[in-house]
């Protein structure tokens, strides 16, 4: 005759396959199922740029290019920021993604100090 100690009850979480709870696990249920967040996915083959073999911080500062969350001034403003849209670095045209990586010859400047950017 079994014994209950043999066959203790575990506590099992359904949103995983191994049955652990996680935060990512408990995230990414929330965001399929109790959220609705169409209007937020960008389609795209994502999981292949998080795959990539470059460090970490280029990776998310890459997927907030693609995203278009990088605060610029433009953006910050829209969203209700009380600041200048101009651009900090050359101060004559209005500061968005466009003109911080092509059209400000002052942002390039930084990027060369850093050593992001060949001569």
């Amino acid at each position: 005759m079994p014994s209950l100690q043999e066959n203790e009850d575990k506590v099992i979480w359904k949103f995983n396959s191994k049955g652990h709870y996680t935060v990512k696990s408990a995230y990414r249920y929330a965001m399929e199922s109790l959220v609705n967040n169409e209007e937020y996915r960008i389609l795209g083959d994502w999981m292949r740029m998080w795959k990539m073999r470059i460090p970490q911080k280029c990776k998310v500062f890459l997927w907030r290019v693609l995203r278009g969350v990088l605060p610029t001034c433009m953006r910050q403003q829209d969203r209700g920021v009380p600041c200048s849209d101009i651009c900090p670095h050359c101060e004559t045209n209005y500061e968005n993604d466009w003109h911080m990586f092509i059209g400000c010859e002052a942002a390039k400047q930084v990027g060369k100090r850093r050593g992001c950017e060949k001569e």
